[in-house]
This record gives structure tokens, sequence and C-alpha cells, in this order.
């Protein structure tokens, strides 16, 4: 059975990358959005250590994948269709 992350629940993971955030992973927010979720571990100017965090949705794959062309795209799909395909013979 899959981890299934309940809403304003997430985790995150040490960075592996030189330049990625010291921690990342995902957050499921209270709506029900999942995002990315990114953390540094960073000293103030008067050495306080804090955590900053960034949250980014994740985009959806299948509703790109479903999404309707463009009438820029269903033209050009017309215009670059073979003309021989509709021939009777």
């Amino acid at each position: 059975m899959a981890y299934e992350p309940k809403p304003g629940t997430g985790s995150a993971w040490p960075g592996e990358r030189e330049n990625s955030a010291d921690w990342s992973g995902s957050i499921l927010l209270p709506d029900g959005t999942p995002c990315f979720l990114d953390i540094w571990e960073k000293t103030s100017g008067n050495g306080n250590r804090f955590l900053s965090v960034r949250v980014k949705p994740k985009r959806q794959v299948v509703e790109q994948a479903q999404r309707q062309p463009s009438q820029r795209e269903q033209r050009h799909a017309a215009l670059s269709a073979d003309p021989d395909d509709n021939l009777p013979f």
C-alpha cells in the first residue's frame, strides 16, 4: 500500500545535489493541492539560524494530456494533413 498524505501534511528529505535545496519533498495543502516543497537552512546576519521554505504547485500531467488543442493547433494539423488521404481511390 502506497503512502497517502493527508491534507496539510508533507515530507522532506535531505537534498542530494550541490545546487539544490538542503531539503526537498512534497506537501498536500489543506485544500488538497499537491505541491513541491524546498527548504534551505540559513543563518541571519546576527547569527540566528532559520529555515527558508518555498512551495510550488505540481503541474498536473493528466490535465495537460487531456487539454483540448487550441484553434491554431487544429488549423496546423488540418493544413499539414496529407491531402491524398481523402481520395476515394
